[in-house]
């Protein structure tokens, strides 16, 4: 196994692993109260088939897919739990790399004399269309940020933004366009 596979296995054992902490990094941007809901990883018991979040990609990735990718452990997938058991949303984190060029858009695509860095990929982030305008998408964005910045080397947490409603979600939130790559954004982590 190579080192680098080494240490993807190894963020990939962290982002399972993270617990929420009381007081995230992220608290500048959360502007819902959970109340008495929980985000945890998603788990056989969990009953997907009714949540549906308005895009038919990420509603039959959560019925059919996400269970097999939490068992293979090529994604970590988390999920808001509501007080009556139902699932208000979801968001799928897995190991990624970047170049440092990639984040600092020198415009050129040399070969860069740094190595790759370990990252965070945030795929997706859906909410049951049921639940949505309460700021349950924020809560969840909180969440995946608080577990990349728990996870030791990790640079960022890369987020896919497929069409411009997520685009302009996650530029609210203040993270940075990858400057060649207008459907992929970045959350730089402190101190990692």
């Amino acid at each position: 196994m190579t080192s680098d596979a080494t240490s993807c296995e190894t963020i990939s054992d962290e982002i399972v692993s993270a617990t929420f902490i009381s007081s995230p990094p992220a608290a500048a941007i959360i502007s819902a109260q959970p109340g008495d809901m929980i985000v945890a990883p998603l788990a056989a018991g969990h009953r997907r088939g009714a949540f549906r979040s308005g895009t038919s990609e990420f509603d039959r990735y959560f019925r059919s897919q996400a269970g097999r990718d939490a068992v293979r452990r090529s994604a970590a997938v988390f999920v808001l739990m509501m007080p009556d058991e139902k699932i208000a949303g979801y968001y799928t984190l897995a190991p990624a790399t970047v170049l440092l060029p990639d984040l600092l858009g020198n415009g050129t695509r040399k070969t860069s004399r740094y190595p790759p860095m370990s990252a965070v990929r945030l795929a997706r982030l859906a909410i049951d269309k049921r639940r949505s305008g309460r700021g349950f998408d924020i809560h969840l964005l909180a969440d995946a940020m608080v577990r990349a910045q728990a996870m030791a080397g990790v640079v960022a947490l890369i987020a896919d933004a497929p069409s411009k409603t997520v685009q302009d979600f996650y530029a609210r939130q203040n993270f940075a366009v990858f400057p060649d790559r207008p459907d992929r954004y970045f959350w730089p982590m402190a101190g990692n």
